[in-house]
């Protein structure tokens, strides 16, 4: 904004500050007003700045043990620049700025540097100085984010600090390491106020700002060392908003200076950059120096034009793929040419006509989605955060990038993308931390980082490191909006870059891996340049070994059509998949039969494809994908021997495993070729027929010792199988036992093993006898709520027996998160309205409104009132699992430490335990807690109670306090107030440290399971010693099977019976998964 000048003093002594032209009428008035009224708060020459209190701040000098004082050496300097120097020092020894020092350990020289208004500025070379002083820790506000917070308003008032820090007092013991050293006979000085130049300097301006305004930053007052920006969303607060922060000025002493500050402006110049209601804009002034920079000459000159242009990175959409001309040139050796050629010429005049109209960025908009788009080409990855503005368009925040260098260059297509997410996340943390996220990309690869749990090398790391974030995928269909146009635009090598089209085959190789354990799936995909992806994913653990294998083809080929793959060769070493696709093996299972229908449907999206089936010990990095993905751990060494294994079995006896199904008997092309030996048949059939003998048309398999077995088909399999588990003379044995009592009769058939663990697994009657789980199924989530009174847990005692002499069977329980403060009140009969009353009352009226109160599901607590009152008064209902007492067990524990002291104070009278419940809520409050360190009472009030002893012994504590004066009374109970927080503090870090102990040693005992959406599943019986009438002492378990119908966070499912419509919410801890036989 054009800015007038408005006289705030005398026409014999003017005092000049700035406000917008634009202002007029009333407003303009208004304003004027106020600046005369606090023009106090102002200073225009060194003698009206006081300082701010060294109780509030001064700037401290430690030294690093072991580093000696440096004297420099004097500097000469022309006679006009000392007459210069000697009217300076003479007005800072007016303002007592400075003062003489006398036999100072350190001294500096002095250096002078002339402003753009030809006045001079005494600077002094601290460079030893600082050397020896230990940095300041204090942590700085980060730019970006003050401009984006600053940005926005409709009107704002810029101030600037005179001059900023010599208003803070340099610490008395250290003034004289701040000697410095005059020319000629002007002699020594040394600062009393902080100078320019001091190592942490702007750490502790920022410290003494922060103490300030620190209830008024964030809100409508932005701080960056001495640049001070007080913006308002409205124009009718303004006025408001600039009193409170000269209120505060004038408190503090704090002086702006008036020549620097504009009042009542809709556009101004904050941290380098133009800020306005709309957005940030680059200041024209500073793109002017890169305008009118001649091309470079040199390295040296290259390096300083990269560094102006890298300033206003974040408003350059693929700055890395515009500069990256150059980085040949920045690599250059001292004895190397530099060769400015024509690209690179280009590539200048393409980054000085974008930055002739330059994007203006969008302010973060509160409320509103945010949306990350990314792109990732051969050398470069970028990315571009944005958001829609009222109308639904689209509007940047913020652009970046970054280009490839070492051995990233080298990363798959898949890996390169993954890195573009990775690194736009960790370099937009601090805007999309706290919100949720969209990510767009051409690509859809990049949905398996986020939507599956990647388990394998640097991908895995990225996407855990990404769990922080509320990351959702959309692919990016269509192009809308200008903005994104460009952006597209900008990175429209992207898709050359990683959708390689060529004729040289892709190579898949994949693998499934099932146990006991889990399941997962490998895949090792090769580009046609020979980059290599290596993939490890979770697979749903109901799968079976050969439904995880068809899994691991479909996730492999999915990813092969996403990287626009045409020509595909296919590897795996299950033999079933091949041959089923290939058709030599028929698909009789309807769940494979789908899965193949979908493995079919993605083949035909590809140009050419082979199929190839190779030996386990080919395929050994896809195998060792699967088995981590799995959780299955297998040495190298043993790795390597059970190859070797495999590889026997697939020549041998794979082609047997297959035929299970009952349409087809696994026998008969054995019995053929042995009957009729002259039949042409696979050369392996006539390797396995050397293990069997033909007896009158039955076929035996011959052992090691001789001993022939009987091999039955599907069908008879089955029923030897239901004879010796569930018969008459079955034990419900385990599938190894199950095995030895089978081979003991003399039977075979090829997959006995298998399908002895499988049909033991899935006996409903050993599902529902099945012993109970007693190990905890999830890891435990402590409840920390950081301040007083913002979580309750409440909680009943009762029924209890026998009741008081007025009747009371109840005792209500609520404590507090934090403070362990406990509220309990006896009750005759509980209702929603003793709950309500007892919230009301107990816990509103005397803490304040919580943010959350945690009950069990108790009907009184969950009732239509309760949560009507609750909504009322804005608080959040949190209710456990039934019979999970651990997810409520803050008031828990508290009823045990109640009904433990109501025991040893009611003695022989035990229907008087009402009476003494206010003296064990006394005592409780008053004793210290193991989880905090101190005491409740503590915590709430600040200080510890007046207990009887302190009364009748007249301890210390009271006779002191009886005898202090009202002053020292006073400033002792402010030391008190002040001490609060800091003890409040401490019980925190106590109470997060213990929790942390018990998190730790709970979760060592954790077998975890999950039950996805759709799994069978049986419930314990609860309670747990409820026994059926009918079946007694032989009663189930478990009960079920139910169908998990929501999954929720904690470990909490809810489930229902096959037939009913009835849910249950209930923890896994109390579920097992359902086998179902097939």
């Amino acid at each position: 904004d054009p800015l007038e000048e408005i006289n705030l003093g005398t026409v014999e002594k003017r005092r000049i500050t700035y406000v917008s032209k634009f202002l007029q009428g009333e407003f303009k008035e208004e304003l004027i007003r106020l600046l005369l009224e606090y023009k106090d708060c102002f200073a225009w020459d060194y003698d009206e700045m006081p300082g701010l209190d060294r109780e509030l701040v001064e700037h401290r000098l430690p030294t690093i043990p072991g580093k000696k004082p440096v004297k420099q050496n004097p500097r000469r300097f022309a006679l006009e620049v000392i007459e210069k120097i000697k009217g300076e020092i003479e007005r800072l020894l007016k303002a007592k700025f400075i003062r003489t020092s006398r036999y100072p350990e350190w001294v500096s020289n002095v250096v002078p540097v002339i402003k753009k208004n030809g006045k001079l500025r005494v600077c002094i070379d601290f460079r030893d100085l600082n050397t020896a002083t230990p940095k300041d820790e204090y942590p700085m506000p980060i730019a970006e984010t003050m401009i984006d917070a600053a940005a926005g308003n409709e009107i704002m008032s810029l101030l600037d600090g005179y001059p900023g820090y010599n208003q803070i007092y340099i610490a008395a013991n250290d003034v004289s390491k701040t000697a410095f050293r005059c020319p000629g006979a002007l002699g020594i000085y040394e600062w009393v106020m902080m100078p320019f130049g001091l190592k942490n300097a702007g750490a502790t301006y920022q410290r003494a700002m922060n103490l300030i305004f620190h209830d008024l930053i964030g809100k409508f007052v932005q701080v960056y060392i001495d640049d001070i920006v007080v913006g308002s969303n409205e124009k009718k607060d303004h006025l408001y908003h600039l009193k409170l922060s000269f209120e505060r000025m004038r408190k503090h002493g704090l002086k702006m200076n008036p020549i620097k500050c504009a009042f009542g402006v809709t556009t101004g110049e904050f941290l380098g950059f133009v800020i306005h209601q709309k957005g940030i804009e680059v200041d024209k002034n500073k793109t002017k120096a890169i305008m009118e920079t001649k091309p470079p000459s040199n390295k040296k000159e290259l390096q300083s034009l990269l560094g102006k242009v890298n300033f206003f990175r974040r408003f350059i959409s693929n700055l890395s793929g515009k500069t990256k001309v150059f980085s040949p040139l920045l690599r250059l050796k001292k004895e190397q040419e530099f060769r400015w050629n024509t690209e690179h010429q280009k590539a200048f005049e393409e980054i000085k006509a974008y930055l002739t109209h330059p994007p203006v960025l969008a302010p973060l908009s509160k409320g509103k989605q945010l949306k990350l788009y990314i792109s990732a080409s051969d050398s470069t990855i970028a990315g571009m955060l944005a958001q829609d503005d009222d109308n639904g368009i689209k509007r940047v925040i913020y652009y970046l990038s970054r280009m490839f260098v070492g051995a990233k260059i080298r990363y798959s297509p898949l890996e390169k993308l993954c890195l573009s997410l990775y690194v736009a996340c960790t370099k937009l943390k601090y805007y999309i931390r706290t919100r949720d996220v969209v990510i767009f990309c051409r690509s859809n690869m990049i949905k398996y980082m986020l939507c599956k749990p990647v388990l394998h090398s640097r991908v895995g790391k990225w996407a855990l490191a990404l769990t922080e974030y509320s990351l959702t995928f959309e692919p990016l269909k269509a192009t809308k909006g200008q903005i994104l146009a460009d952006f597209l635009a900008d990175h429209s090598k992207e898709t050359n870059d990683v959708l390689y089209l060529t004729t040289k085959p892709w190579q898949l190789y994949f693998d499934g891996s099932k146990h006991e354990s889990g399941a997962g799936i490998g895949l090792l995909i090769i580009s046609p340049e020979g980059l290599l992806t290596k993939v490890s994913l979770e697979a749903n653990k109901r799968y079976s070994n050969n439904e995880t294998e068809y899994q691991a083809l479909i996730t492999g080929l999915e990813m092969l059509v996403e990287l626009g793959a045409r020509n595909v060769l296919i590897r795996g070493d299950s033999q079933l998949v091949i041959k089923q696709l290939t058709q030599e093996y028929k698909c009789l299972s309807e769940k494979l039969i789908e899965l193949k229908t979908r493995v079919v449907q993605l083949l035909n999206t590809f140009d050419e494809i082979e199929l190839q089936h190779i030996p386990r010990n080919s395929n050994v990095i896809a195998n060792k994908l699967a088995q981590t993905a799995s959780g299955y751990k297998v040495s190298k060494k043993c790795l390597e021997r059970l190859s070797h294994i495999e590889t026997e079995w697939v020549d041998h006896q794979e082609i047997l495993n297959i035929g299970s199904s009952s349409q087809q008997d696994w026998r008969s092309e054995l019995i053929e070729y042995m009957q009729n030996p002259n039949t042409k048949v696979e050369r392996k059939i006539k390797l396995q027929a050397l293990s069997y003998v033909l007896l009158d048309s039955e076929l035996y398999k011959r052992g090691f010792d001789g001993v022939l077995f009987r091999c039955l088909g599907s069908h008879e399999s089955y029923i030897a199988m239901a004879e010796i588990h569930e018969g008459i003379c079955g034990a419900h044995q385990a599938g190894k036992k199950m095995k030895w009592v089978l081979s003991r009769k003399g039977l075979y058939w090829p997959t006995m093993i298998k399908d002895y663990i499988e049909f033991a697994k899935s006996c409903e009657e050993c599902q529902k006898h099945g012993p109970i789980q007693k190990v905890p199924a999830s890891e435990l989530h402590s409840i920390i709520k950081p301040w007083p009174f913002r979580g309750w847990a409440m909680d009943l005692i009762g029924k209890i027996h026998p009741p008081s002499s007025k009747n009371h069977k109840y005792i209500l329980v609520a404590i507090d998160y934090f403070t362990k403060w406990v509220e309990a009140i006896p009750l005759k009969e509980v209702e929603q309205k003793d709950i309500i009353d007892f919230v009301e009352d107990h816990i509103v009226t005397r803490f304040g409104i919580p943010q959350t109160i945690t009950t069990d599901q108790g009907t009184v607590f969950t009732g239509r009132n309760v949560a009507r009152y609750a909504e009322s008064r804005g608080i959040k209902l949190i209710t456990s699992t039934p019979y999970y007492a651990q997810a409520n067990s803050q008031v828990g524990a508290a009823n045990k430490v109640v009904i433990g002291l109501i025991k040893k104070h009611i003695s022989n009278k035990p229907r008087s335990w009402h009476e003494t419940l206010v003296q064990i809520l006394w005592a409780y409050r008053n004793s210290p807690r193991d989880a905090t360190k101190t005491t409740p009472y503590k915590l709430v009030y600040g200080h510890e109670a007046i207990l009887p002893i302190d009364i009748n012994l007249q301890s210390i504590h009271i006779q002191k306090q009886n005898e202090l004066p009202f002053e020292d009374y006073w400033n002792l109970m402010y030391d008190e107030f002040i001490s609060l927080e800091e003890e409040r503090l401490i019980a925190l870090q106590n109470l997060v440290r213990k929790k942390e102990r018990i998190e730790k040693s709970y979760n060592k005992k954790v077998k975890a399971q999950r039950f996805p959406v759709g799994d069978l599943v049986l419930k314990v019986i609860l309670p747990m010693d409820q026994k059926s009438r009918y079946l007694g002492k032989w009663s189930y378990n478990w009960e079920g099977p139910f169908i998990v119908e929501q999954v929720y966070a904690r470990n909490a499912y809810v489930i229902k019976e096959l037939n009913s419509s009835v849910n249950k919410v209930i923890n896994g801890k109390y579920l097992k998964d359902f086998h179902q036989r097939e």
